[in-house]
């Protein structure tokens, strides 16, 4: 199977972030790889995130087969459907302040699963697992999103109660 070109997103209203937080969802990130740059109005992240735009119906992307390696565990790695990941960043411009919930600083390798992108006017809400929570207060909504690098195989697909993050994965594709 080819890999589709990587992704670019921007988001301008409520509606665009939605068909961001579809792409997003599932994504990982460590405190570490997040930054707000005050100065610039700008919030930024390096994320992992699944690439659910790849799914056809329940069949996913099924080459390229991983090399099993001694700290994977790919237990009957040929008869399992492959996903993949890739590397994106995140910026959430014009941003004038930003709130943390449930979310230690101190824990900046902490691996964090980003189950949606929440938005009302004047705020845009990243909910994590665990209950830590980023608010980001803007002005308007004015987000971009691009893939960076190559993808990578991975067995696992993300799974979770649709109801824990309000938005069913199924219905973003």
């Amino acid at each position: 199977m080819a890999t589709p070109d990587p992704l670019k997103l921007r988001a301008r209203d409520l509606q665009d972030l939605e068909v961001l937080a579809a792409m997003l969802q599932d994504a990982i990130v460590r405190p570490a790889d997040m930054s707000y740059q005050p100065r610039e109005k700008r919030f930024v992240m390096m994320v992992n995130r699944f690439r659910w735009e790849l799914r056809d119906g329940d069949d996913a992307a099924q080459d390229p087969q991983p090399e099993p390696r001694e700290d994977a565990r790919f237990e009957e790695a040929g008869k399992r459907r492959l996903f993949e990941r890739v590397a994106a960043g995140v910026c959430f411009d014009r941003v004038r302040r930003v709130r943390t919930q449930n979310l230690d600083q101190r824990r900046r390798d902490e691996i964090l699963s980003l189950l949606t992108v929440d938005a009302e006017p004047g705020a845009i809400t990243l909910m994590f697992s665990g209950g830590a929570r980023i608010r980001l207060e803007v002005s308007l909504v004015a987000c971009h999103m691009e893939d960076l690098g190559e993808p990578w195989p991975t067995p696992w697909r993300p799974a979770h109660d649709a109801a824990a993050t309000g938005k069913d994965p199924e219905a973003a594709s």
